[in-house]
């Protein structure tokens, strides 16, 4: 009988767990993206009533 390889399970479970935590780092990096893009936008914008008045 065949040895049972333990290799490729494990290098297919160990692929998953980067991919998904990859998936997951990325989608908080666009939310900190979007975040910081509006907070750069209200500046701007308070800036411009500053110095609209």
């Amino acid at each position: 009988m065949k040895k049972f390889d333990l290799r490729t399970p494990v290098i297919y479970v160990l692929s998953f767990i980067i991919i998904v935590l990859l998936i997951i780092l990325k989608q908080q990096d666009d939310l900190n993206k979007e975040l910081a893009l509006k907070e750069k936008i209200e500046k701007v914008e308070n800036e411009k009533r500053r110095k609209a008045t």
